[in-house]
Order: structure tokens, then sequence, then C-alpha cells
């Protein structure tokens, strides 16, 4: 399934990351009375399995109800998530996740993500990602994970690094700027932590597919607001 992105107005994404069903309601209410263009739900929050059918049956009803487009992610604990169940498990989530939600994150590094890619893809825009937060940011590296991405048939491929000074910045708007300029796939290629920040404003949020703003809760450090995300682009 193809994955279109207007390349002048990155979608702003909200991160829903609460922890019951109930809570899930209220955050995906309160996005959509925010602003957000779309909803990165992160099941490895959940207190229940994101393999059992109540959590699809929600978010299901939760996208007709508000008409919000939703990125569905299970962002396992290697890659600074929550999730700790066994990769068999974690495909099962994104397989039931990709029957309803609009787009569907899958970690590359995972075992058998390039076939799992190929399994949903016709279905599902797949967002193929990759997280470190501990090593510094790689230009080879990422440009061949991106590469990689789209070989495996990614409608979006999405790295983030974490940013501990102004070099590490620097690379990642240089990397963005690469990959607009090199790839068809379109990317995110995000700086995470407080001097991050910049990598998801103004002109390098323009060069994303979407970028992340801080929900009720940040689901990863370095988050701005959507009005601050919105200012930014109205001052390119």
């Amino acid at each position: 399934m193809g994955c279109k992105f207007d390349s002048k107005s990155p979608l702003i994404a909200v991160p829903v990351s609460a922890s019951s069903l109930d809570a899930v309601e209220e955050e995906v209410a309160q996005a959509a009375a925010s602003g957000a263009d779309l909803v990165e739900w992160r099941l490895d929050y959940l207190d229940i399995d994101p393999t059992d059918e109540l959590v699809h049956q929600l978010g299901a009803g939760l996208r007709k109800t508000h008409g919000l487009p939703v990125l569905v992610t299970v962002r396992t604990e290697d890659e600074g998530g929550h999730y700790r169940g066994s990769n068999a498990s974690y495909r099962k989530a994104i397989r039931l996740a990709a029957q309803w939600a609009d787009l569907v994150d899958v970690e590359a590094g995972q075992s058998g993500a390039e076939e799992l890619i190929a399994e949903i893809s016709d279905i599902t825009c797949v967002v193929a990602s990759f997280h470190d937060f501990t090593a510094s940011p790689s230009a080879g590296i990422t440009q061949k994970l991106l590469s990689h991405m789209q070989d495996m048939g990614a409608g979006v491929g999405k790295v983030a690094w974490m940013v501990r000074n102004a070099d590490d910045l620097a690379l990642i708007q240089r990397l963005q700027e690469w990959a607009v300029k090199n790839l068809p796939m379109p990317t995110v290629i995000i700086g995470m932590g407080e001097l991050g920040q910049p990598s998801r404003l103004g002109a390098s949020a323009q060069r994303s597919a979407f970028t992340f703003a801080r929900g009720v809760q940040a689901s990863a450090p370095g988050q701005p607001t959507i009005a601050e995300i919105r200012d930014s682009l109205e001052q390119i």
C-alpha cells in the first residue's frame, strides 16, 4: 500500500501512551481536539497484551469515531520501548493492527521484519523504524538503514538517534537533506533529547513525512508542542 504525504506540510503526530483502554479513549479524544493530524498509539504502554482483540476493536472504533489516522507502534525494550513479549507475539500484534490502522511501525531489526513487511504492506502503510538511545548519530548506518528499509518494501523509513551536542544535530539535519534528495521513500529522521528538538521543527520537519508533538505525556525526549511545530512551519 502506498504511503502518500504532502512534501510541503508534514503530518503532526501526537503519541497516546496510556496504560488502560479507558485512558486511551480520553487521550485520543484530546489529541483530536488539539488539532493533531495523526495519532501514534503506543501499544507497548498498555497494561494488557497488545495481541488482545479488545485492543484492536477499540482502535478501529476510535479511528472511526474521531476520523483521525492512526499509527500503531509496539516499541520493544531493545529500542527504548516497554514491550517485553516474544518476537512471535510482536508479529501477531502488528498483523492485528495492520487490519485497521492507517500506518503500522515495524522495527527493522526485528527477526522476520522483512517477511512481516511483505505480508502487511498491501493493506497498510508500513513505517520501518530504527531507534538508538545510546550511540552517536552515524551517517553511514543511517543511509544503509534507510536504503535497506526501502528495499524491504517499507512505505516510510524512520531513524532516531539521541542528540548530545551541536555536531550531532547538524549531522541529523544533513541526513534529512540527503534523504529528500536521494530516496523516493518518505522518511522521518529524528534527533531525540532537548538538543535534538530543532530536528522536529521548521525546515527539518518539512523534510519529514511526519513529526511528533508532545501529547498528554511525551513518548520520547525532546517532543515539542503542536503549536511550536505549526509556528515553526509558518516561519519558513
